[in-house]
């Protein structure tokens, strides 16, 4: 909450060019909460300034970030695609706008989207643990997604209510060959645990480094990356 106000601060003083305590001394523009004594209207303040502002000024970068980070910041991470957007089109080579993108792509679920931003950052610098670490957390959430749907396929098989195609020449099981297991779906299960199981090696690697001296992420990266788009 301090961080999202500390912002606000930012934008307004991008916006009618005063601190936020003067428009705080404005009660009927800003209002109180007692109980915590924090600006509880400060984004209402804010976004409409920074818009208004962005009207005058359309490449105005500082107040594209701004408001691209308070829509992040309150999880609003639809919100924030726009204006991380346009900074990427008036700012092409900024790599930290090109990773706040690939953050909203990935927690607003478009792991695609986030992949491609992904790869751009690592073409330009191959070595940021950052930037690999942050491929492994996307390529997971995609294994926690799939395993959600796989394993609710399951269940549902067992209660009769869905089943996997079943082929021709299918055997259902080496035991029991009148049997219909939702193979498919095992696997898939399977492979996800694996590729969730991965997340924590790039993560241990980053905090390894020596002064990002050493060459022990190398044989690391080699299996970690290539396993977890294998599975």
């Amino acid at each position: 909450r301090l961080a999202v106000h500390r912002i606000v601060r930012q934008c307004c003083a991008i916006a009618v060019r005063q601190p936020l305590d003067e428009l705080a001394r404005q009660r009927n523009t800003v209002g109180m909460d007692t109980a915590r004594g924090q600006q509880h209207d400060c984004i209402a303040v804010a976004e409409p300034l920074l818009r208004n502002h962005l009207q005058q000024f359309p490449t105005d970068v500082a107040a594209i970030r701004m408001l691209a980070e308070i829509a992040s910041r309150i999880g609003r991470y639809s919100d924030a695609e726009n204006p991380l957007t346009r900074r990427l089109e008036l700012a092409p080579g900024v790599k930290a706008a090109r990773h706040n993108y690939a953050v909203v792509l990935h927690r607003n679920n478009k792991p695609v989207e986030a992949l491609g931003q992904i790869d751009e950052l690592l073409a330009a610098d191959p070595r940021s643990p950052n930037v690999r670490n942050l491929k492994a957390s996307v390529l997971a959430r995609v294994g926690e997604s799939v395993h959600k749907f796989a394993t609710d396929m399951r269940l549902l098989a067992n209660l009769k209510e869905i089943e996997e195609p079943f082929e021709k020449n299918q055997v259902g099981s080496s035991a029991m060959a009148y049997k219909r297991n939702p193979m498919r779906c095992e696997r898939m299960t399977g492979l996800a645990r694996y590729v969730i199981s991965i997340l924590s090696s790039p993560f241990q690697t980053a905090a390894e480094q020596w002064f990002e001296r050493t060459l022990d992420d190398s044989s690391n990266k080699r299996l970690t990356t290539p396993e977890s788009f294998l599975a």
